[in-house]
């Protein structure tokens, strides 16, 4: 089965709009005309309107679709760079114009047959000799097409911006209750408390009050976001620091963390909230599976303007044949959905085995705006 894309599915109603334009546009030439001859006196001709005011109009209708055409296929270059391409289609389509009109005037009009003499191809011939070669009409009516097209096209590219908005808007406050959702989880809950009531039974009050102050600042930062869509990769990395910080010290001494952030990265703009679920799934499927020394490190560069992060976990390998799209939790699926509305196809985002086969690493590559 062929499947239509959204572009196909519009191509396929410009022949119909057009035509109920220029229709339009042509009754109403019509109904000029008929009033004014009714305000002069003067007799009002069918035959003269069809064959001179019809011609102008109706001609359109068939180069319409490929006026549409050649808009589409020149719209993503700079806008001097489309008015060079079209002024050649407009001055061609000025000539066919006016050869168009040139013919319904000797087969319809009556001041063409005034000479029986004269054959269809004689009367076009003296209507080129005495001047009739181009249509200005013509030329601006391709103009006229060009601009009602970019205002349409103008007009739905707003639609489609604020469409896009609310979906990444959507996605932003599903992926904030998701983080706290996963932050307030029993299993986060259970191991936060019990090391608190470890630290307590050993009398360590100065951590117990630290470990609390680290989920309290991590719970208020993440609800600080308000309704951003894009922060800095410091800001993003911040929740980061302060999960891991809760982290070490549940894991104390058996886990060992590596960051290597590149100072130039750290303004850069990246979506909200993508970072740490990530991280997050690092210890939940990886680090929290080992009962021996842990480790994790990430690491971010700019190359080729592109923001390049790996973050490395120890821990169970992938199994065979894993895809990323088909078994992914609720957190990476968020993940990549936001990216996909910030990015399109423009970024990479990939889970493959340590080539020493002693953890799982998670490679992030998002263009640089």
């Amino acid at each position: 089965m062929t499947t239509q894309t959204k572009e196909d599915r519009q191509f396929r109603k410009v022949p119909l709009w057009n035509a109920l334009f220029w229709l339009v546009l042509w009754l109403f030439s019509v109904w000029s005309n008929y009033q004014w001859a009714r305000g002069v006196g003067s007799t009002f001709s069918w035959e003269i309107v069809f064959s001179w005011s019809f011609p102008y109009y109706m001609i359109m209708v068939l180069f319409g679709p490929l006026i549409y055409w050649l808009y589409v296929r020149w719209r993503e270059r700079f806008y001097a760079s489309q008015f060079l391409f079209h002024l050649s289609p407009a001055i061609v389509l000025g000539l066919i114009h006016q050869l168009g009109l040139n013919a319904f005037f000797a087969l319809f009009s009556p001041a063409a047959r005034t000479d029986p003499a004269m054959g269809f191809v004689e009367i076009i011939r003296s209507r080129y000799e005495v001047g009739f070669a181009f249509s200005v009409n013509g030329f601006l009516f391709y103009w006229l097409c060009i601009g009602l097209i970019f205002l349409a096209d103008l007009y739905q590219r707003h639609q489609q911006g604020q469409r896009t908005a609310l979906e990444l808007q959507a996605a932003l406050n599903k992926a904030k209750f998701e983080t706290l959702q996963g932050q307030l989880q029993p299993h986060f809950l259970f191991n936060t408390f019990n090391s608190l009531s470890m630290m307590a039974r050993q009398q360590k009050h100065k951590e117990v009050v630290n470990m609390i102050a680290l989920v309290s600042n991590l719970l208020r930062e993440t609800l600080s976001l308000g309704d951003q869509h894009k922060v800095t990769l410091e800001k993003e990395l911040s929740l980061v620091h302060h999960y891991l910080a809760i982290e070490q010290v549940r894991f104390r001494d058996r886990l060992t963390i590596a960051l290597d952030i590149a100072e130039e990265s750290k303004a850069c703009q990246v979506p909200v909230l993508f970072l740490q679920p990530i991280v997050e799934n690092a210890f939940q499927h990886g680090i929290s599976k080992l009962e021996g020394a842990a480790s994790l490190a990430i690491n971010v560069s700019i190359e080729n303007s592109t923001l390049m992060i790996t973050i490395s976990n120890s821990g169970p390998l992938l199994p065979d044949n894993w895809d990323l799209e088909e078994q992914s939790g609720i957190g990476l699926s968020n993940v990549l959905s936001r990216l996909d509305h910030a990015f399109g196809q423009n970024y990479t985002l990939s889970l493959a085995n340590l080539p020493d086969h002693s953890g799982v690493i998670t490679k992030i590559a998002l263009p640089l705006d």
